[in-house]
């Protein structure tokens, strides 16, 4: 009697494995995947694209031209751009007369390129913004194209739409720093990763990772490398193969990626003899990774996982149920991927002193695909119970969003907006319409609907309510009040010193106590000066000691929300009589 042999397609095999348990299985080979949405007509992907491109420009450009500089981080960046601009020093970064020996300087070439297009030195700081605008956009289209090399269309849509709509990307997106920028070649780094480990690298790929890895050091120092390296140990040690790094090239890679990073970091160490390396590893890197000194942002374990409800906002809403289903089918060679790319990092922002909530902002995309997973292909996830409680925590974010919109124009302005109202009233609806929705296992148009309601809260909140929050903006109204005084330059400013004063003045404005603001008007009898009121007694008392006097020219009111109290800000001059 002649055997049958049954023969068991390679990817089922895997799944039949998976169910069992035991380690992670190994990728699937190119030639035994199946190549998703093969069959939908070209044009179907062109929609997504411009799609995309529509909700980031819906998403990135409200306030971005309407909001003032922002302290302090933002300005600092902004400035210290700007001043390479007026010397022409593009290796060092200064702000002021102080060394900013922090970060490397890929993001302020690229805002220096930006600037130098819309006005240099002079251009306003949505010039400096773009290259984060741009930065934001790019890590969405990269993780729709990344993903649907691995998974459907409809799944890397809805994977980049959750992500472009996250608040922790659009925030970056209106700020000109470094996160945005980072987070897209982080983000080039593990796509190729990922090809890499699902067997369907070629050189282009290895060739994009390197590269990556220089744009990173350049723009963040060792963030992009330390992602990628413990994604590489976390899928290597768990699955104990190796050969698949082979795919990465390092031989010709790490030669591209010293090319990229080598010429600037020798300049640097040139020009300040070796001072840059040692402030920014030893004075900045160092104490927040092991301590060593207060840190600036301290916070305890667990703090970015308090945080990531409020990033992800608005597809937080299937987080929850996300990192359920991760676990579940977690010998899923994609899902594994996912989850060695956030857990090891996600471990070392959550172990390290210093925190900040745009720090995992890196790892937001794996947890976007996820969630866009469960969604997708995992709809009967929703009458789960770990989706109820995500739904909750999401509401509730939802409408404390929005009640700030309310409470910031009354605790700062004494106004009431009404279109803080409006952004009321569409939390509260979208809320119950999510919630409809997921009651009727609608994923798909559950999360559609919240990011939809994602992208209004945004718009009002960025150019609308946040703009028009007058005392919120104190720098502002202090050029305001140059403005109407016709003051054009101001010598010094004792109290306020905070970053976008300058950066909304000039850059030789001496910033310190109100002693020294008294000093600038004993040594120019022409100048004029800030004094906050706390400095008032010291500036007047140095006066009196020089024999001289001042006249008050005019005053705003504010808050001044990096130190969280209000303040007031005079405009001085000096009398001509001198006291007997």
């Amino acid at each position: 009697m002649a055997r049958v042999t049954l023969s068991v397609p390679p990817l089922v095999a895997r799944l039949l494995v998976a169910r069992s348990g035991g380690p992670p299985p190994p990728p699937p080979r190119a030639e035994d995947r199946d190549e998703p949405d093969a069959d939908r007509p070209s044009g179907w992907r062109y929609g997504i694209w411009l799609g995309l491109v529509a909700l980031c420009l819906a998403l990135y450009l409200p306030g971005l031209f309407s909001l003032p500089p922002i302290d302090r981080d933002e300005s600092r960046f902004a400035q210290a751009t700007r001043q390479m601009i007026e010397t022409g020093d593009f290796v060092e970064i200064r702000f002021q007369d102080e060394a900013r020996n922090k970060k490397p300087v890929g993001i302020h070439w690229a805002q220096a390129a930006s600037a130098a297009v819309f006005g240099g030195s002079e251009a306003p700081i949505w010039a400096y913004r773009l290259p984060s605008v741009i930065g934001a956009t790019a890590a969405v289209l990269l993780l729709f194209a990344g993903a649907r090399r691995v998974t459907s269309d409809q799944t890397a849509a809805m994977a980049a739409s959750v992500f472009a709509a996250s608040i922790g990307l659009v925030l970056e997106a209106h700020m000109a720093k470094t996160d945005a920028a980072l987070t897209a070649v982080t983000l080039a780094a593990q796509l190729a990763l990922a090809r890499c480990w699902m067997g369907t690298a070629d050189r282009r790929v290895a060739w994009v990772f390197w590269v990556a890895q220089g744009l990173g050091i350049l723009i963040k120092g060792p963030i992009t490398p330390m992602i990628s390296l413990l994604t590489v140990l976390a899928l290597g040690l768990t699955s104990r193969r190796w050969r698949w790094l082979g795919a990465l090239r390092p031989a010709t890679g790490v030669p591209i990626a010293l090319a990229l990073v080598l010429p600037w970091m020798i300049a640097i160490w040139v020009a300040t003899d070796g001072q840059f390396f040692r402030d920014a590893i030893g004075n900045d890197l160092a104490p927040k990774i092991a301590g060593g000194g207060q840190p600036v942002h301290s916070g305890p374990p667990g703090y970015h996982l308090l945080w990531v409800m409020a990033g992800l906002f608005p597809g937080s809403l299937l987080l929850v149920p996300a990192l359920v289903m991760a676990w579940r089918l977690r010998h899923e060679p994609l899902v594994w991927f996912l989850i060695a790319w956030v857990v090891p990092s996600w471990i070392v922002f959550e172990l390290a002193p210093n925190k900040l909530p745009h720090y995992v902002l890196p790892l937001y995309p794996a947890l976007a695909l996820l969630i866009a997973r469960v969604a997708v292909d995992v709809p009967e996830a929703l009458g789960r119970l770990s989706t109820r409680i995500g739904i909750g925590v999401w509401a509730l974010v939802a409408l404390v969003f929005a009640a700030a919109m309310v409470a910031l124009p009354l605790h700062v302005d004494d106004t009431f907006d009404w279109v803080s109202a409006i952004g009321v009233g569409a939390a509260v609806a979208g809320v119950v319409m999510v919630v409809m929705r997921v009651r009727r296992g609608e994923a798909i148009g559950a999360l559609t609907t919240a990011i939809g309601l994602g992208v209004l809260l945004v718009s009002l909140a960025l150019q609308v309510v946040l703009p028009r929050v007058d005392g919120f903006w104190v720098s502002r109204s202090i050029e305001a009040m140059l403005s109407r005084n016709q003051v054009d330059r101001v010598a010094a400013s004792g109290g306020f010193t905070e970053p976008s004063l300058v950066f909304l003045t000039q850059t030789d404005i001496r910033l310190g106590d109100g002693e020294q603001a008294a000093q600038a008007l004993i040594t120019d009898p022409s100048a004029r000066v800030l004094v906050e009121s706390r400095h008032i007694d010291r500036f007047t008392n140095r006066l009196l000691a020089a024999g001289l006097e001042a006249r008050l020219i005019d005053q705003i009111q504010g808050f001044n929300y990096s130190q969280g109290r209000r303040v007031s800000v005079a405009l001085f001059e000096r009398l001509d009589r001198r006291l007997p």
